[in-house]
């Protein structure tokens, strides 16, 4: 570039640029302004004319830098000014932000980011029951409520509802488990600050050892119906009733378990830890040579749909258990 010219402008000055693409048939130029504020002598760069910049642009950042100056205000340099400019647009982009987060409602919430979580963390099994739970008990009073702005009277609210409608209060429990989970998963994506409102919800007292026992007409009606829908749900079934297995201990069954001379099932991987052993009934050693006479896989029970274990209890069998009260 050339030497700095004075401008017509009063201090303006600008240098011609050669190295640039011309602007029309003239050779770009690069403005700067100097002027004298407070006894000191100011020279601020500004930029090039191709990039926005022209005579009178210059002389009236001059003229607001020099009254800056002399008044002790803010933007005092083009460079200062840009960093101001900068800042304040972090600072919308923040409120912005801050706005978006604040207007999230829970069902947005558990839709665009809950929901793709638990499926890609939990069972199936778990992420149909949360579903199932969202729908009848949860989304009716928190789905349109911004997160921000959920209290504890509104959890209330759900669990008086679970409880008029007769569900257990375990089940209300099951309900408050699962929309803190989405309160915490909201404060780990930086959707939700503070304390959780289930922190103030008084869970429902239940007798955790209350047992409620079929009698042997209500087994016996129980697997004629299961049978009716599904002879695997049957068999599982009378598995369970007869010799007191858990659906996850069924579920891992597989042949080398099965001790047809001592009429013995080896449960490996239980619950407890521990490996323990189930004695088989009449009705269940008949059922396990039938179905051995036609398997094809090293599990006893077989999900058709995916070639694999069974992992699940199906829909079928809730609904014979609806079916007859």
């Amino acid at each position: 570039m050339e030497n700095w010219i004075k401008s017509k402008l009063p201090s303006v000055e600008y240098r011609t640029d050669k190295n640039r693409p011309k602007v029309g048939v003239n050779f770009d130029r690069y403005y700067r302004i100097r002027f004298k504020a407070l006894g000191k002598v100011h020279v601020i760069v500004l930029g090039h004319w191709s990039s926005g910049w022209t005579e009178q642009e210059a002389y009236n950042k001059a003229e607001l830098y020099k009254a800056n100056i002399k008044a002790g205000q803010r933007p005092q340099s083009w460079k200062e000014e840009q960093e101001m400019q900068r800042a304040e647009a972090e600072a919308k982009e923040r409120r912005k932000e801050e706005e978006e987060r604040k207007a999230v409602t829970f069902g947005k919430f558990w839709e665009d980011h809950y929901i793709d979580h638990a499926e890609a963390n939990k069972s199936l099994g778990s992420v149909r029951t949360e579903k199932g739970y969202y729908k009848n008990w949860i989304k009716p009073e928190l789905g349109d409520k911004k997160l921000l702005s959920i209290s504890p009277l509104d959890l209330e609210r759900i669990k008086k509802k679970m409880l008029d409608a007769g569900r257990a209060p375990r089940s209300v429990q099951y309900c408050m488990a699962i929309i803190r989970q989405v309160f915490k998963y909201a404060n780990i994506v930086g959707l939700f600050q503070g304390e959780v409102p289930t922190a103030k919800v008084k869970n429902p007292k239940f007798d955790n050892k209350r047992l409620r026992f079929l009698s042997h007409d209500e087994a016996d009606v129980l697997l004629k119906a299961l049978a009716e829908k599904s002879q695997q749900l049957h068999d599982m079934a009378l598995l369970s009733l007869h010799c007191g297995l858990r659906a996850g201990e069924i579920f891992k069954l597989t042949w080398d378990c099965v001790d047809f001379e001592r009429e013995t099932l080896t449960l490996k991987d239980t619950k407890s830890g521990r490996t323990r052993t189930a004695y088989l009934t009449p009705d269940t050693k008949a059922m396990l040579e039938a179905r051995e006479e036609d398997a094809l896989s090293r599990h006893i029970f077989v999900d058709r749909r995916h070639k694999g274990p069974v992992k699940e209890v199906s829909n079928a069998f809730f609904t014979v258990v609806d079916s007859l009260g």
